[in-house]
Parts: C-alpha cells; structure tokens; sequence
C-alpha cells in the first residue's frame, strides 16, 4: 500500500477578526444559512466537531484517492478494541470530556481510534467517532428527537432528507463520493448524515452500534462505558 504523504499535526487557523468573509451562502438542502469559510491557508479551521478540515502540505487528488481505498479496506477487514477501556480526560470546554480508544488490525497494527466526546451536564448528547490516519471516516451524533442538522445538497441522491433529527449516524460510504469529489484535495469532510433510532442514547449503545457498523469486535465488559465522575477524575 502506498504511503500516506500527510502525517503532520494540524494547527488552528487563526482568528484575528480581519479576514475578508463573503456574505453567506445556503448550506443545505433545507435552505439553513450558515456563514461562508474563509481559505486563506492550507490549516484547520476548528470550529467545532463538525469542521472542514485542511492539511499542512500537498496532497494530490491520486493520494486522497488512495487514501479513500486505504480506508474501504481498513473497513472491510475485522478489528478490536485495544485495552479494557479508554482514558477520559477534561477537554477544557463546559464539562466535556474526551477519550481514545486504539483500534488494532491483525497483527496488532494501529492505525485509528475511536474518539469520544461527552458532556456530563448534557448527557444526553454523546459523540462517538471513528479516526483513520487523523481522518474522521465515521461518527455518531445523540441529539435530542427535536433537534435537527442539514444535510448538504448531495445527500439528496441518497435518498437522505434535507433535515435530520436526533440520533444521527455519518456513514463512510455516504461521504466518500463528497470527500473524493466535492472537496479540494487538502480538505476532508463527513457532512452527510443519516437519522437512527431514538433509542441509541447511552454510551453503551453508541459504542455497540459504530463497532457493528465499522467491523470492530468489542466484548460485553468493554461495552460497559461509564465516563468517570467530577471526582475521580480530578483525584
């Protein structure tokens, strides 16, 4: 398999208030507004969970191509969860804590994770996703039955709706066309989503069902996800 040109971490755009923004554009099939992306590098723009991604360096349209196949195949082929459980860790922003969890190939090779987000104030809106070679390849999203996202406009030939509520899965096979064809080369994104059931709530589920959908084997006691509490983390 061919090697991957970018590793390198990826660094905040700057926020110096003095880009020049276009006025706003439609982002969706439902005609949500959303304000335009400012370019002016080849850097991440951390916005939030949901953010366009660009990479320092040149990469080719033939390597993300490559990439993409890298990644059917990592897909396709079975893998566990390395370790009993992940390490939680305060990200810095309202209660939230973070986690990783290793996914390890044949051969113990580890090349992704599981990465977790959960809110101990609103816990009802865990996030669970799959990262590839720092590539979100997959994700699950608990939202409440009443909240909705949008789709963007190529959702429609999947037969996807324009709005999305509650609990929400973005498949790899959705968005590899949107990631390969729609997106400059240095850009990755996994906007398309895809509603499921409103029983996917706890952090048990979610970890169930992303495994289920990614080809991952987990055993019962790893299922048993419980974020540690305000004071054991700090102890």
């Amino acid at each position: 398999m061919p090697a991957i040109m970018d590793q390198n971490l990826m660094s905040p755009l700057p926020k110096n208030g003095k880009e020049n923004v276009p006025a706003a554009y439609p982002c969706c099939i439902c005609d949500h507004r959303a304000q335009a992306i400012p370019r002016p590098c080849r850097l991440l723009e951390a916005r939030d969970s949901r953010s366009i991604v660009t990479y320092r360096g040149f990469m080719s349209k033939a390597d993300k191509a490559r990439l993409c196949a890298e990644i059917d195949a990592f897909l396709s082929t079975p893998k566990l969860l390395k370790g009993p459980q992940p390490t939680w860790r305060p990200n810095g922003r309202q209660d939230q804590l973070d986690a990783r969890w290793p996914v390890e190939e044949t051969g113990g090779i580890v090349r992704a994770h599981l990465a977790f987000r959960y809110n101990r104030v609103s816990t009802n809106e865990p996030s669970v996703s799959l990262i590839y070679q720092r590539r979100k390849v997959c994700r699950v999203d608990v939202k409440p039955k009443e909240e909705w996202d949008c789709n963007p406009p190529q959702a429609m030939k999947l037969g996807l709706p324009g709005q999305v509520f509650g609990p929400h899965i973005h498949r790899w096979e959705h968005n590899r066309e949107y990631v390969l064809e729609h997106l400059p080369p240095d850009e990755w994104e996994i906007p398309i989503k895809e509603a499921i059931s409103h029983s996917t709530q706890m952090l048990g589920h979610i970890l169930a069902f992303i495994c289920d959908q990614c080809q991952i084997q987990f055993t019962s006691e790893q299922r048993d996800l419980v974020p540690p509490s305000r004071e054991d983390l700090f102890r």
